[in-house]
Parts: structure tokens; C-alpha cells; sequence
């Protein structure tokens, strides 16, 4: 079925009302203050997510539609709190459908291109037992189809097709400006740590064809953090010196850089501060990206970002 609108010229266009089909990504059903029922949707389409709400005197002409299903919205237009919104009149679940339509992506996002720089980084690493934990790694076609197609994020960054790749590679680029300012630092742990640090979202999260986001058991109870290292762990050359595992662990482990964020233990060498900053940076930016590109035409400000905590200038 053709699309008709898409969310970002939804997200421009207060007033609209109109037909065109998304992506069920998240559904709750709710109650108003008089106690009628009411739904809330997270709708998606490749060019972004939006929230939409099915008002109590709709719910009848809701004919089914849940999580992961491709549904046709009649729609108008509004606003929440300054950010756009949809008021949902009808919804019906549709087949026939092109899957590319409603998997997340940015049009800057080159994922063979990506693929060659991630190959120029690893040729790059000349520490033999680095090297080989890499190749290990990147040798194994599933991990390989996941790393460099999966998101970085359900939600909050990088959280489109190719996002972990593209997040990994900008951690690794932004922590080798570091090394040029101090080139004392080890440079092939800088560049398998930043490869490395969030492999654990692969095994911490779900994805269906269409990239809907679920979780595991074991991302529920151990956290992509931890589970990075085990599985980074398992890989390990007997060989490999202690003090370098050692060192390796804690780049992994310490990445998130704070207890409350979620790493078990906090940077305690340059190079695990490297990637700690080197990751909050490639977030943060690309949130900033994000922001600009949901924003409205005309907007002098983006809406407020609560990670970033701030509205970013347009001007």
C-alpha cells in the first residue's frame, strides 16, 4: 500500500487532516479523568516516531491493531505540549506493504560505507591480541549482521537502521582526536574498546523485521554493559596479557561513566575516560541532530530535550 504522508511532514503540518499508514510501536491503553477509556500509540514510519491518541468516542472504528503491526490511521494534526501530535478517527490493520517504509533509517546513514570504515579502523589495530578478538568478532556472520545493522538505542540516539555502527564509529573517531592530543595513551585499545563498549545491545535487545524493539531475558536482568563484557570475555586468547583484559574490561564497563548511569564502575584511566566522553558526545550529538531534523519549519528553537536538558537554537 502506498503512503501518503510521512511523520516528519506530519510533524510540520498542525491542522492536516489526512489517511496514510505507520508502525505500531508502542500501545497503552489509558483512562481519562471521567474514567473513559482511551489509547495512546508511539506510530513510526522510516522517517521518525510520532504519539497519537484514540479518544474513547473512536475506540469503536479501532479495528484491531498491536505493537508490530502495520496499521491505516485517519488522522488530524495537533499539538501536546508544543510537540505535534496525532488525534486518530480510524485505524485498520493493512498487508501488503513495503517493509523499508516503516524501518527506521536516516538518508545520511551509508551502512556499506560504514562497513568500509569500520574495516579500515580494525586493519588499523596492530596489537595481535586485539586484533584477533576484533577479527573474532566480526568473522562470525550473525554477530556481523546484527552489529552493523541494529540500533544503537531503542529510543534516546542512534535508534535507526545501522545506528550501533555508526555510534561505535563515531566513539572511535572522537577518542582518536583525543589520542592525537595525547599520543601516550594506547591507541589499539582505544580503538577496540570504542568498537567494542555497547556490543552487549545485541544481546540486550529484540528486533523484528520491521526494527520494533523488544528484550531479552538476560538484557532485562544483566543490562547491555555487563553483557558486552561477558561476551567480550568469552572471546578472549588465553594469551592475551592480564593487565591488557583487565584494561579492556574497564573500558567496557566504565563507558557509561557514572554508578547512576549504569556502569558498575567509574573511568580510572585515560583511556576509559576517552570513551566514556567519547560516547556521551556521539549521543548527545546525534540527539541534537534528531531535534533538528523533527523540527518545524519557521521554529526558531527545537522542542526540549530532557537528556540534553535544553531546546537547541535553529538560527
Amino acid at each position: 500500500m502506498e503512503k501518503e504522508f510521512y511523520v516528519t511532514d506530519i510533524k510540520r503540518s498542525i491542522g492536516l487532516t489526512g489517511e496514510s499508514t505507520f508502525l505500531i510501536v508502542e500501545k497503552e491503553e489509558k483512562l481519562t479523568k471521567a474514567d473513559k477509556p482511551y489509547l495512546i500509540l508511539t506510530l513510526r514510519d522510516k522517517t521518525g516516531d510520532i504519539k497519537a491518541k484514540v479518544w474513547s468516542d473512536s475506540l469503536s472504528q479501532v479495528l484491531g491493531g498491536n505493537v508490530g503491526d502495520v496499521v491505516k490511521v485517519s488522522f488530524e494534526v495537533g499539538e501536546y505540549r508544543d510537540i505535534a501530535e496525532l488525534t486518530v478517527s480510524q485505524m485498520t490493520p493493512v498487508s501488503n506493504i513495503n517493509e523499508s517504509d516503516y524501518q527506521l533509517a536516516r538518508d545520511d546513514v551509508d551502512g556499506a560505507q560504514l562497513e568500509i570504515n569500520l574495516a579500515k579502523w580494525v586493519d588499523a589495530v596492530r596489537d595481535f591480541h586485539l586484533r584477533n578478538l576484533l577479527e573474532s568478532f566480526l568473522n562470525d556472520e550473525d554477530f556481523f549482521r546484527l552489529y552493523t545493522t541494529y540500533p544503537a538505542c531503542e529510543r534516546i540516539h542512534h535508534a535507526y537502521r545501522h545506528g550501533l555502527l555508526q555510534h561505535s564509529l563515531e566513539v572511535v573517531n572522537i577518542a582518536d582526536g583525543l589520542y592525537q592530543l595525547n599520543p601516550d595513551m594506547h591507541r589499539d585499545l582505544l580503538v577496540t574498546g570504542g568498537l567494542l563498549h555497547d556490543i552487549g545491545k545485541i544481546y540486550e535487545y529484540t528486533q523484528d523485521p520491521l526494527g520494533v524493539i523488544g528484550w531479552t531475558v538476560e538484557g532485562r536482568l544483566l543490562g547491555h554493559v555487563v553483557l558486552g563484557w561477558m561476551k567480550i570475555h568469552h572471546r578472549i586468547s588465553k594469551e592475551m596479557p592480564e593487565n591488557l583484559v583487565n584494561k579492556l574490561g574497564h573500558i567496557v564497563l566504565s563507558h557509561q561513566s557514572k554508578l547512576e548511569y549504569g556502569s558498575p564502575v567509574i573511568p580510572k584511566t585515560r583511556e576509559a575516560l576517552a570513551i566514556a566522553f567519547s560516547d556521551k558526545a556521539s549521543m548527545d550529538f546525534d540527539i541534537a541532530k534528531s531535534l533538528r531534523l523533527d523540527s518545524k519549519d519557521g521554529d526558531a528553537f527545537t522542542e526540549y530535550n530532557r537528556y540534553l536538558g535544553t531546546d537547541m537554537y535553529l538560527g
